[in-house]
């Protein structure tokens, strides 16, 4: 059974005898996720949906929270070209290498931070 528990602004998950952080989990995991959500349309088909409800316009500044490997931010720039610019935001670096490594373009800034901090920036 895993047991989380809250600790400070970080949710700790219990695996194999010992509380990781999210934040670690994301790290060790960052190419195994990237390949399953590439794998599987569960992803694409959400992030069409998603995409196709939205209101963007030309010029347009984009917020991506949780960017993870950017594959919502590429579907960004396939599905809206003339957007400005498209700001990837994610707390792992392991997933924002990822995301860098997978979309070169100068439309997008990736920024590692936690989600609770880019309202301060």
């Amino acid at each position: 059974m895993k047991v989380s528990r809250k600790v400070g602004r970080s949710l700790l998950i219990r695996r194999k005898n010992k509380f990781e952080s999210m934040k670690d989990l994301w790290e060790k995991s960052a190419e195994q996720y990237d390949r399953y959500a590439s794998a599987y349309p569960q992803y694409r088909e959400t992030n069409q949906k998603l995409l196709e409800l939205s209101t963007l316009q030309t010029g347009d500044v984009v917020v991506d929270l949780a960017c993870g490997t950017g594959i919502t931010t590429q579907k960004i720039l396939d599905m809206h070209p003339d957007v400005s610019h498209v700001f990837a935001i994610d707390n792992s670096e392991a997933m924002l290498r990822i995301a860098r490594k997978n979309i070169a373009s100068q439309k997008v800034t990736f920024i590692c931070a936690e989600a609770e901090d880019v309202g301060s920036c």
